[in-house]
């Protein structure tokens, strides 16, 4: 399952390649925008933290929109950019969630981590400790927020429940997404993050989820079922359908074949 999740999302960025690529050149404005935009209001300290809120608040609404636009590729959908204003709106209330606690992490990380960390001594190391694997679990299972949100729940705050509640019913897999997110990030610096981007992380978390869902109809359907053998090839069977057999020269050169 693991190898087909890689196989199924690479066909889907390549499938989607010029699209990803305008999504991509949009989160790299928006990464200006969050970057940018405090130093423009730099003449006060509340307007310097105005402008970060703000800018990251304007990102996760465009987050959203893009997380919406992954969804429909992982199911086979076709996709227009002209659907992203739609699909911002769509979203408005889980992005605005969303940036909100990235908001509070933010805080936490740049100001309350470092004061315990100086603080020192059994009770800072350990208000650190807490805070530092509390963040990475959050991270980790964050990549389900929008997979839950757009297929699921269309509850923000059901979303962030069962988000960690999938987290810690899938670690194992759920580290797999995320070794898989941060490649992604690295390989992107490569191209100036054009491609593949934060467009196609977003459509990583919704290949994995859509086909992690699999395990849970499979378990609905057979309660007695052993959970740690779930006949992984016959559940994905009809997206390796889809897929098809491809070639390189096929990918390259789809008219020669």
């Amino acid at each position: 399952m693991l190898g087909f999740c890689i196989k199924k999302t690479f066909f889907d960025i390549w499938d989607n390649l010029f699209l990803l690529l305008i999504l991509n050149l949009g989160f790299i404005l928006m990464t200006g925008v969050v970057v940018y935009l405090p130093s423009l209001l730099d003449f006060s300290t509340f307007w310097s933290i105005f402008g970060i809120c703000l800018g990251v608040l304007l990102f996760t609404l465009y987050l959203g929109g893009a997380a919406a636009m992954t969804k429909e590729m992982s199911d086979f959908q076709s996709v227009s950019i002209a659907s992203l204003p739609r699909c911002i709106m769509d979203n408005l209330i889980p992005s605005l969630v969303i940036g909100g606690i990235a908001i509070v992490q933010v805080v936490i990380i740049s100001v309350v981590f470092p004061f315990y960390m100086n603080i020192g001594g059994l009770v800072g190391l350990g208000v650190a400790s807490l805070i530092f694997w509390s963040s990475l679990i959050w991270w980790i299972a964050s990549q389900y927020y929008w997979p839950l949100y757009c297929r699921l729940e269309g509850n923000a705050k059901k979303a962030l429940k069962k988000s960690v509640l999938l987290f810690f019913d899938n670690t194992g897999f759920s580290i797999f997404l995320g070794v898989g997110s941060i490649f992604l990030l690295v390989v992107s610096a490569f191209t100036a993050f054009l491609i593949p981007g934060f467009a196609a992380i977003l459509l990583w978390h919704q290949v994995g989820f859509k086909l992690r869902l699999y395990k849970y109809d499979y378990l609905e359907e057979n309660p007695g079922a052993d959970r740690k053998r779930i006949p992984w090839a016959v559940m994905v069977q009809e997206d390796r359908e889809k897929i098809g057999p491809r070639s390189l020269k096929g990918m390259i050169f789809p008219w020669k074949e």
